[in-house]
């Protein structure tokens, strides 16, 4: 996935921490929801912070660890518009099976 983020999510010159989180867990959740078709809410998750965010757009990159009948591991690496890598992530989802739940 690609992010352009605004303004708002800068700390003064660098992207802040939780902006980083929210793509990387977007990212994540995404590629989990593709691959098997099912929502998958967060139920934990670990972001590992590299370096400071300083540039303008970034480049997600989601996967999936591992996957069960009702829980996936999913991750996810972010890196600047130059291919460096900021952070990553490691999250744990439930998979919604039963989409009544839902409703």
């Amino acid at each position: 996935m690609s992010y352009e983020p605004g303004p708002g999510a800068y700390n003064f010159a660098q992207l802040s921490g939780g902006s980083m989180a929210e793509m990387l867990d977007q990212t994540a959740t995404h590629c989990g929801s593709l691959a098997t078709g099912c929502p998958c809410p967060t139920l934990s998750m670990s972001v590992t912070i590299l370096r400071a965010g300083t540039a303008k757009s970034y480049v997600a990159t989601g996967r999936i660890l591992k996957l069960t009948k009702t829980n996936a591991v999913l991750g996810a690496d972010l890196d600047d518009d130059s291919g460096r890598r900021i952070a990553t992530i490691t999250v744990v989802s439930q998979l919604i099976t039963d989409l009544g739940r839902l409703g």
